[in-house]
């Protein structure tokens, strides 16, 4: 009987604190049209450490300093420039910091995980599109305390590179990626950053990644030719990560040595999502929305051959369709309600012509 009683004093206090232990679902994921700053402490203090595991715990992170930014914006994969190479994402987080990266993503019931990404690979002056098969998965759902998954997942790119190394012109390269991830959700508490103090998941992540690399060459022959042991790579790398209800994305991590945990880095969310922070794409500098804002009907123009319109509520839906096969066209949305949209364009291979906000009032 008194240790019943025990347990509820416990429980009540608890609550009383504001600490409860929550669970992490994929609704906890930010809808397309969000954008957020995240800040990154490149040399943390002494006072920026992972703390404890376990439950109730309290972690202050109030120190970490704002060294660089990156802007991360949620998507829907059709408003990107490459989504038509992901037919099943349902979700694209673009980071911008001193260029811009596309993570293509499937977000369901059961997890958050990368399927492809967009990005500069090997100096490449444009995005290159890569394919994740199996995926690399993100977060497991629900996640809770003691929650743990394993990962295996990879991709390969071929890039062409006309450079001269060591007297050797290499014609092509070919990079094999193969990732190893485990997580455990080892705690659960208040976290707090300089954004506030919040109910919150830690999850201990370990990622090992090994690149093997070939090269092809004219001065050996049509043949790929294995230099892994001389560009491979194989790292492993370690981090804390904090997630909590209904901010999302990832509240806070620090990267630590693997094999002493001492700190290397930190990032946390800088500001609070802002819906409808979706950046605008122009392929054409003649694609045109007018009038916006509008009541009854927008005018859609393009000097290129626009084959559909379509508009996305604010949380990626698609409200409207319209095929054209025209150069301008008058759309119809005065059966919309009023509040912002994303109006998307697209050219006769698919292709985004502009996507572009618009306010129904």
């Amino acid at each position: 009987m008194k240790k019943v009683i025990f347990t509820l004093v416990i429980t009540c206090f608890l609550l009383m604190q504001g600490i409860a232990q929550i669970t992490v679902n994929y609704s906890d994921v930010a809808a397309p049209s969000t954008k957020f700053q995240r800040y990154n402490d490149t040399l943390p203090a002494a006072t920026v450490v992972p703390g404890n595991a376990g439950a109730s715990q309290t972690w202050n992170l109030s120190t970490i300093h704002h060294d660089n930014t990156d802007t991360l914006i949620f998507a829907n994969p059709q408003w990107t420039p490459y989504g038509s190479s992901y037919p099943t994402s349902n979700l694209c987080l673009i980071t911008i910091n001193s260029s811009s990266s596309y993570s293509y993503m499937k977000n369901s019931a059961d997890s958050l995980s990368i399927i492809g990404q967009a990005a500069h690979f090997m100096g490449s002056a444009t995005p290159i599109v890569v394919k994740l098969n199996p995926a690399q998965k993100l977060m497991d759902f629900p996640s809770t305390y003691l929650s743990s998954y394993n990962n295996f997942s990879k991709f390969q790119v071929v890039q062409y590179y006309g450079q001269v190394v060591s007297g050797i012109t290499i014609d092509s390269v070919r990079v094999r990626d193969k990732t190893t991830i485990t997580s455990h959700v080892d705690g659960w508490g208040n976290l707090t950053t300089p954004l506030g103090t919040y109910n919150s998941l830690r999850a201990v992540i370990t990622q090992i990644e090994q690149d093997s690399v070939w090269v092809k060459s004219s001065t050996f022959g049509p043949s790929w030719f294995d230099f892994t042991s001389t560009y491979g790579r194989h790292d492993t790398t370690k981090r804390y990560s904090w997630w909590a209800n209904n901010l999302g994305f990832v509240l806070a991590e620090i990267y630590v040595n693997p094999h002493t945990d001492s700190v290397i880095s930190a990032n946390y969310l800088g500001t609070l999502g802002v819906h409808g922070g979706i950046d605008e794409l122009n392929a054409s500098d003649n694609s045109n929305i007018s009038p916006n804002p509008a009541t009854d009907m927008i005018l859609v123009s393009s000097d290129m051959l626009i084959k559909n319109v379509s508009i996305y509520d604010v949380h990626g839906a698609m409200v409207k369709s319209e095929d054209l096969n025209k150069l301008s066209e008058n759309i119809m949305v005065s059966g919309l309600p009023k509040g912002l949209y994303i109006v998307r364009m697209t050219g006769n291979k698919g292709e985004n012509l502009c996507v572009k906000k618009l306010v129904i009032d």
